[in-house]
Formats: C-alpha cells, structure tokens, sequence
C-alpha cells in the first residue's frame, strides 16, 4: 500500500490546524489590536487586515475538512481550496512587503518572525509539511471530482443551466483578471515615483506577480464553481420538492421533519465556525491581556490560559450542540406525534 494511503488525513489536518493556530490567533493578543472583554475589537482588526483575513480562511476550512465525514466529495475541495489560499497569502506577502525589506529579512518576516517578536510565523512554516502531503494524498479524489465535473459539463454543454452556468463563471474570471490588472497598475504607478525614469526590476516583477495572484484567485473560484455545480442538482430536487409542498394548503404532509435535517446542519456548521475562529480569538487577548503588566519578561504560568480557554470553548461548543439537536429533536418528535394522529 502507498505510504500516502496509509497516513491518517485526519491526523494530518489536526497537525496543520494546530501549527496553524499561532500565526492565526498570536496577533490578538497584542493590546493595541484585541481586547480581552470586546471581542468586536479583534473582529474590527480582522475586517481591516487582509493577511490575516487569508490565514484564518485557511484554518477555518482546515477545521471544516476534519469534522466533515469521509466525504469523496466536500474534503478535497476543502483541502484543495485552503491550499490556493494559504500559497496565495504567501504570494501577496512576499509581493507587498519586498519593497522595502531585503531578500533575507522577507523570507525571516514571512517564514520566521518579524523582529523582536516569537517566532510565529515558523509554526506555520513547518506546516507546510504536512499540507504538502494533505494535498499529495487528496489528488487522486480531486482530479476524480474534476474530471466527473468536465464530462457532466460536455454532456449537458447545451442544456440551459450549464450555459447560464458557464457564463457566469467567465463574467467572473474576467472581472477577477480586470480587479488584478487595475491593482497590479495602481501599485506600479504608486511605486514608481519612488524611481527615475526607465526600466525599473523591482516594478517589473509586480506584473508576473500580479499574473501569479491572478491565476491563484482565478483557480480558487474554479474550485467553489466544480464544487457547486456538482452539487446544484441534488440541491434543486429538494428545493422543487420543498416549494411543491409549500403548496399543500390543507397541511396534510409536514415539512419539519424534511427540513429538519438541513436546519441542525446548517448551524452545527455554523457554531463550530464561530467557536474555532472566537474561542482561540479571545484566548489569545485573555493572554495577552495578563502578560501586559509583565513586559520584557516571561511567566510560563500564563501559558495554562491554553489549554483552558480551548477546554472551556470545546465543552460550550459541545453544550451548544447538544440543546440544539434536544430541541430539534423535540421538534421532529412532535411533528411525527401529529402525524401519527392524523393518520387513525
């Protein structure tokens, strides 16, 4: 058997998402930026900082591709996606930050640390290792899904949908390229006034890089197009059969017990974002918030705010869960007695 086969993907994801964490989470805890008791603090910081907006799309979908189920379908996208994304961060970190530093000290402000700080970002270097093999060991699954996607799209290439479908999609990779090319031209023109007149190096690599970045989004949304395209008919059988129900108007069939199922999911997921982005969030200006008054020395004592802000916010998580699927369960139950009734 391949040694990739046999490695645990699950196993793996964890070790990226935990290496992850660090670089994700560490920035909150300074004081200037989170807040132990104003969580809109950090969230306001987050919206306005598009590097951290990248790395912590990549945890998030790293923590949905290890609670989803041995889905042939979801995880490699996931994977996949979060993959494009972590490489496009880089990408547009190496590209705005080179500048003005020398080729040494980005590399050390990108894979290690910035000056004066842990060395946070190196976590997520060593990452990278295990990404790599996350991605090796899910090519197979995702060059299948593709595969099935461009032979469903030959096979329905003059159906309706598939056009509407289609045309979309290159509306939007052209309007990806056009934000691109305006982007890349705005910063040569901003930098170049920094320069004589002439060829500059330094400008010309912004258009190769812009190319790069370009390519990485127009990829990523290639992905999330596959991806729903595959799913759009399933989802527009139940959607039919949901509408054709609305329709009964004596309520002789209930719908609650069919949509019951979609609801609980649809916030599980959206709990477990919340307290995988909130619960490491806070944790981090919590600790930062208790080393304030000791700068310039170290207390292994706080590092136990770890452990404990992440038990507590797996333990909420897990209760929130619980009285969601009672309730829902309550729900579906009642549901089922009126049927029941209904029916002698």
């Amino acid at each position: 058997m391949n040694t990739l086969t046999r490695l645990n993907t699950r196993l793996l994801l964890a070790v990226v998402i935990l290496l992850n964490i660090p670089n994700t989470f560490y920035w909150y805890s300074h004081s200037d930026i989170g807040s132990w008791s104003d969580v809109t603090s950090s969230l306001s910081y987050l919206a306005s900082n598009i590097y951290l907006k990248m790395i912590l799309l990549v945890y998030v979908l790293l923590v949905y591709a290890w609670i989803v189920k041995r889905n042939l379908l979801l995880r490699p996208y996931l994977i996949y996606i979060a993959a494009l994304v972590e490489i496009l961060h880089l990408v547009t970190s190496l590209n705005n930050w080179r500048t003005d530093r020398s080729l040494g000290r980005l590399f050390q402000d990108v894979f290690i640390n910035f000056d004066g700080t842990a060395p946070i970002q190196l976590f997520s270097t060593f990452a990278l290792v295990p990404f790599a093999v996350l991605v090796m060991k899910e090519f197979g699954p995702i060059r299948m899904q593709l595969t099935g996607a461009l032979n469903r799209i030959r096979i329905h290439l003059k159906s309706a949908g598939t056009i509407l479908a289609l045309v979309f999609a290159s509306i939007v990779v052209l309007l990806i390229c056009y934000i691109d090319f305006q982007s890349t031209k705005d910063a040569v023109s901003t930098q170049g006034i920094n320069y004589d007149a002439g060829f500059q190096w330094t400008l010309f690599w912004y258009w190769p890089i812009g190319l790069i970045q370009a390519l990485l989004q127009v990829a990523i949304f290639s992905l999330v197009f596959v991806l729903f395209y595959m799913t759009a008919p399933a989802w527009a059988r139940e959607i039919s059969q949901l509408l054709g129900q609305l329709k009964d108007f004596r309520f002789n069939d209930y719908i609650t017990r069919k949509i019951a199922g979609y609801i609980y999911g649809f916030y599980v997921v959206l709990a477990v974002g919340i307290f995988a982005v909130i619960v490491p969030m806070q944790t981090y200006t919590v600790y930062g918030y208790l080393k304030g008054g000791y700068e310039g020395s170290f207390h292994p004592q706080f590092l136990a705010i770890f452990p404990a802000g992440f038990a507590l916010g797996l333990i909420a998580g897990a209760l929130f869960v619980l009285v969601l699927r009672l309730v829902m369960e309550i729900s579906v139950a009642l549901v089922h007695i009126a049927q029941n009734t209904s029916r002698r």
